[in-house]
């Protein structure tokens, strides 16, 4: 299928443009304007280098760092090589909030279309897929052309749960593993507490603490998390050694 070319403008005003429908990759050339007329002709010597590629730009997303509660805009921009025909920018899934789409002049001349996001992120956002997808009005062979890219989103809250996982039997001389988990962006760090009698005392930096149960392991076990943007601790694990000395 030869590629439909149409001239819009006024040539004699210097402000013509020419549209070229239907090009395929095999139209990659170079390109002369020509003026033809009764008893006239005039070839432009200079080329125009004409490069057609077989699927649409890769959309351009930016994406600021990501705060619980904090609102920011997600930009998706594409080309618009055609401004009479720009492509439909949407952002998949829009998760309910206000998508705006704007379409702006280039440094170059060029024209692009861009989508842009206002989000107001929580912790259910992080590692979430969302799509950034073009939609070209032109078709090709009865289907839309389209584009898209994906993005993840990494957003930072602080610790919204944390809770103590206990490994083994305690009894007196058993080997006993406590694990602290805790769900936070970034990763919290950990620290281990005991109360016994009143009296707290700080027991490990870590997210793991074992010990061989003895008798002085009696008592109140709290894990503290904390990251950037926050600290909890977990629910109290009372600890109970039984078994006889000897």
């Amino acid at each position: 299928m030869e590629p439909v070319v149409e001239v819009l403008g006024d040539l004699r005003k210097k402000n013509c443009t020419t549209v070229m429908r239907n090009l395929t990759g095999q139209h990659s050339d170079r390109y002369y304007f020509k003026i033809q007329a009764e008893g006239f002709s005039l070839t432009e010597t200079k080329a125009v280098s004409i490069l057609v590629s077989d699927s649409l730009a890769e959309p351009n997303v930016t994406v600021p760092l990501l705060r619980e509660d904090e609102e920011v805009n997600l930009t998706c921009t594409v080309p618009a090589p055609c401004p009479s025909h720009p492509p439909n920018v949407t952002w998949a899934p829009a998760l309910g909030a206000d998508v705006t789409q704007r379409t702006q002049l280039n440094a170059d001349g060029t024209h692009s279309v861009s989508a842009i996001l206002k989000l107001v992120p929580s912790f259910h956002h992080h590692n979430l897929k969302v799509n950034c997808v073009s939609i070209h009005p032109l078709h090709r062979k009865n289907k839309p052309l389209l584009s898209y890219k994906t993005v993840i989103f990494s957003v930072n809250y602080p610790p919204k749960e944390t809770w103590i996982s206990l490994t083994g039997s305690v009894w007196l001389g058993n080997n006993v593993t406590l694990t602290c988990q805790s769900n936070a962006n970034p990763p919290a760090g950990h620290r281990w507490f005991m109360k016994t009698a009143g009296v707290e005392e700080e027991l490990a930096v870590s997210h793991v603490l074992s010990f061989t149960a003895a008798h002085e392991n009696t008592g109140e076990y709290i894990c503290e998390v904390q990251n950037p943007y926050g600290a909890m601790n977990s629910t109290i694990l009372q600890i109970t050694v039984p078994g006889l000395k000897n």
